[in-house]
């Protein structure tokens, strides 16, 4: 049990570091040092050690239970997770709310470093793509957030990781306010700057 309380902590702060040095490389300090902090709270804490393993906790509650209460726990406190932002699920109809901005880019950054984190040298920047074509279908995202998490993970594959670190801190003003506008105001948008490479949503 110590063993796993310790190796889960320090899986717990490599995932934050490496969050954190994205952030601020992107100017969003106090993103990364809030991020995950409920990963310390009793619920969380004690089912991740007690299902500690290679993989992650959670997925292993859930082959054993059917349930993780870490889970539950952990999206309801964090808007970085899609599932933060379901409302109608069972309820109306199966549609996600539009992810605040800043909460998109913290879950590009979390995607990355769960990836650094569970797959070590064998990561790329191809690998936060892949992962996420494998699951597309069985998450749901309102069509803007998902437009722009796609066009992060394929930037992110096509031009490496720092190239995109610097294209989101040089031009995160205009991708923001792009995101926020409607569909008429993004149209004029794409024909005013068709040729100034700010095509995140074309």
């Amino acid at each position: 049990m110590k063993n796993k309380t310790i190796n889960h902590i320090k899986r717990i702060l490599k995932h934050k570091k490496i969050v954190l040095c994205l952030c601020i490389k992107t100017n969003y300090i106090m993103m990364g040092l809030l991020h995950d902090l409920s990963k310390f709270s009793i619920v969380e804490m004690k089912e991740s050690i007690k299902y500690y393993n290679a993989k992650s906790p959670i997925d292993e509650a859930k082959e054993q239970n059917g349930y993780s209460l870490s889970w539950q726990n952990h999206k309801g406190k964090n808007k970085h997770h899609w599932e933060y932002w379901i409302d109608n699920l069972g309820t109306k109809e199966n549609t996600a709310l539009k992810m605040h901005f800043d909460n998109v880019i913290e879950m590009f950054y979390d995607m990355v470093s769960a990836g650094k984190v569970y797959e070590g040298k064998e990561w790329s920047k191809e690998s936060p793509n892949k992962f996420y074509k494998q699951r597309k279908h069985r998450i749901l995202l309102h069509e803007d957030t998902r437009k722009l998490i796609e066009t992060l993970l394929e930037v992110l594959e096509e031009n490496g990781l720092n190239s995109t670190l610097v294209k989101i801190k040089k031009e995160r003003k205009i991708i923001k306010k792009t995101y926020y506008m409607d569909k008429d105001e993004r149209s004029l948008r794409m024909i005013m700057t068709a040729n100034t490479g700010l095509n995140y949503f074309e």
